[in-house]
């Protein structure tokens, strides 16, 4: 492989787009669409002389094995490959000509959607929009310095994005906007991301793809309603429809140490097998979320963004991170564990500002990073304005070890709702007026299950199911008490009541009935 050029191309603005859309259609609209640009420009390049294998990320073979869902934006905004030097003077080409394609798409949609506009207009804003640009090293063999090289390249030119004057006509516009949410999802049911063939019209049956936006046997776009399962939540209660049912999470997940995987791969072959479990593992991940009534709005390398209905969000993001250690664990080969996963997940009214969520989650991703990785941050915006915010370690893998993730879940309640809140609140209450109490308990290293007995005293309290709930509700103290010690916090009694606090409401949340308002 000797005097090789490596390549490296950047897409985007992907994060200032998504921050110009207001539904959850129009957020997949712009991811799918980045994602469709990454793939066409894969296949121009392909097309144009470059070696399938030479593409090392995203992975471009043609595995057969791999079932990936309709409408995933499973392409990374990021393309590296190697070549020789007579195959540089084609790439400006390869970029202007998946512009032109793109541009084209875009007319035929808004021609499908019977909206007046100039193609020469749009054509060119289209071009200017979409800020593709590459970089390339040549050296005499490959190392991991390469992806970095070529990655940090990247990263500035990305800082250096250019200004895009907004119009009013600008086509990207005129498909997300409308009077309502039902106008603008109608645009994005008959655009070309909505096609198998982008080239061909939508509205005939065998060229539409079923996509997570849409429902199920049914060519219709969910509402964020529709994605919060308010509806469902209504035709499945008994009793009055649960808050929960009007809430949707926002979630987004990355990947951790990844720069100490990349130095441990030493061969394009080997970064070719990384791009392909990236692809494994989004793919899978897709799968799930879809089955869970999810919408993937992307699904590229290692990261992951995704609405689901705020019902069983964190065993979603459980068997998620499953998924990403059963794909990475072992890899590359001798290697243990190299890498986690780290989760930030906002909880939200169905009425939110999308694109407040949107700031929000990835704060809460740095957040879980922040904490010391391979954890999930939560952060629980009610409709009142309160929060309910909290970070936590993955469940372990070692079912004889409890641990408060596992606590947690097992505490969400799955039927006698009646009964659970009257006795949460009972708990909720007395930790908050017992606090001095528990402080001091926890300052001398009193047995905490003497404290419980001695404060939930009573014959009731030792009567069947009350019992029982206890004796979880004491397991999740000592849970957060003994991983605060093992972190040897300075302030632990403090954090651990605060912890143990936000837990109880977020559980009381999941028990609480009633419209919100």
């Amino acid at each position: 492989m000797a005097n090789h050029i490596y390549v490296g191309i950047t897409i985007g603005p992907i994060y200032a787009t998504l921050m110009r859309t207001s539904t959850p259609a129009g957020m997949w609209f712009v991811s799918t669409m980045f994602s469709k640009v990454s793939e066409e420009l894969c296949k121009e390049l392909v097309e144009k002389g470059l070696e399938r294998e030479n593409i090392f990320s995203p992975y471009f073979g043609e595995d057969k094995k791999l079932l990936i869902p309709d409408g995933i934006g499973l392409y990374h905004d990021r393309i590296l490959f190697f070549t020789d030097s007579n195959f540089i003077s084609k790439i400006p080409e390869c970029i202007m000509a998946v512009k032109q394609r793109i541009a084209s798409y875009f007319d035929i949609s808004l021609n499908e959607n019977r909206i007046e506009t100039n193609v020469e207009n749009s054509t060119e804003f289209i071009k200017e929009y979409l800020q593709i640009r590459y970089a390339y090293y040549q050296e005499e063999k490959f190392s991991p310095d390469v992806i970095f090289k070529l990655n940090h390249t990247l990263d500035v030119m990305e800082l250096q994005e250019g200004y895009i004057y907004q119009r009013d006509d600008e086509p990207l516009i005129k498909m997300l906007e409308g009077e309502d949410e039902a106008g603008r999802n109608q645009k994005i049911k008959h655009s070309f991301l909505m096609a198998k063939d982008p080239a061909k019209p939508f509205k005939l049956k065998d060229n539409s793809i079923q996509a997570q936006i849409l429902r199920k046997d049914e060519f219709e776009i969910r509402n964020v309603k529709e994605i919060a399962d308010l509806y469902g939540g209504y035709e499945n209660s008994e009793e009055k429809c649960q808050k929960h049912f009007h809430y949707w999470a926002l979630v987004k997940a990355d990947g951790d140490n990844m720069g100490k995987m990349l130095e441990k791969l030493t061969s394009i072959e080997e970064i070719t097998e990384f791009s392909y479990k990236c692809l494994q593992y989004g793919s899978e991940a897709a799968e799930l979320i879809g089955e869970k009534d999810g919408v993937t709005l992307y699904a590229g390398g290692d990261d992951l963004l995704f609405f689901a209905p705020a019902k069983d969000i964190l065993s979603l993001c459980e068997d998620i991170n499953g998924i990403y250690h059963r794909i990475f664990d072992g890899f590359p080969q001798g290697e243990d564990k190299l890498t986690t996963l780290s989760i930030g997940v906002q909880i939200c009214y169905y009425r939110y500002p999308l694109y407040e969520a949107l700031a929000q989650v990835s704060d809460l991703l740095n957040k879980a990073k922040a904490k010391g990785k391979n954890r999930i941050a939560v952060s629980l915006q009610k409709a009142s304005g309160r929060e309910i915010a909290f970070t936590l370690k993955h469940a372990e893998a070692n079912d004889n070890q409890p641990d408060i993730m596992k606590l947690l879940i097992d505490f969400l309640p799955k039927d006698n709702i009646g009964e659970y809140k009257v006795w949460l609140q009972s708990v909720l209450h007395t930790v908050i007026q017992y606090k001095s109490l528990f402080q001091e308990a926890l300052n001398h290293g009193v047995d905490m299950n003497i404290v419980f007995k001695n404060i939930f005293h009573h014959d009731v309290h030792h009567l069947e199911p009350s019992r029982k709930f206890l004796e979880k509700i004491v397991a999740l103290f000592q849970a957060i008490h003994e991983e605060h010690k093992k972190e040897k916090n300075n302030n632990s009694t403090e954090c651990v009541l605060e912890r143990y606090e936000s837990l109880l409401r977020y559980i009381r949340f999941y028990m609480e009935k009633g419209e919100e308002k």
